[in-house]
């Protein structure tokens, strides 16, 4: 990869709105701020400022960092997909008691269709199975969400850094 201005950038910020871990009311009002305190903010922080739509967002950053890299690093980003649809559990949970079973289905369709992260699709699917017979589901997501955090640690703490800039929105 070639080492661009804003390749790597582009590449976090895809990742996160890609798993709805990153929104548009925060990465709009973070572009804008950009764009406000950039003299030149590059083309594609000043077209993401006005996407709504999560997928056209993505795929507009996916198109500016093909234009400008080699794209073949984006296929080391699946550990760190698994680590986005975690952070954004963590955030969403307290608002939504039925979060840990969305997680686990996110991430079995993902594991399914990509066939790239640590277990397969059946690994997840089996803990959604033990989640949802469990007597106590709460006890169940604390042990399951604590034995994830545990495997994916480093890819989670570096998700968290590169989103907190994103928190304040």
């Amino acid at each position: 990869m070639k080492n661009l201005p804003g390749i790597v950038f582009a590449c976090q910020m895809a990742l996160m709105i890609s798993t709805g871990l990153l929104t548009d009311k925060q990465y709009i009002p973070f572009c804008d701020e950009m764009i406000e305190k950039m003299d030149t903010p590059p083309y594609w922080i000043m077209e993401l400022a006005v996407l709504r739509d999560a997928k056209e967002a993505r795929d507009m950053i996916y198109e500016y960092i093909a234009d400008v890299a080699d794209t073949s690093f984006l296929e080391i980003q699946y550990d760190l997909h698994a680590a986005c649809l975690y952070v954004k559990y963590k955030r969403n949970s307290s608002d939504n008691p039925r979060e840990w079973s969305t997680f686990l289905m996110e991430i079995a369709h993902f594991a399914d269709a990509y066939q790239m992260l640590r277990h397969d699709c059946s690994y997840y699917y089996h803990l959604l199975d033990m989640y949802e017979s469990s007597n106590d589901a709460k006890s169940s997501e604390l042990r399951q969400s604590a034995a994830f955090a545990k495997e994916f640690e480093n890819e989670i703490a570096q998700i968290r850094q590169w989103y907190e800039p994103f928190v304040r929105y």
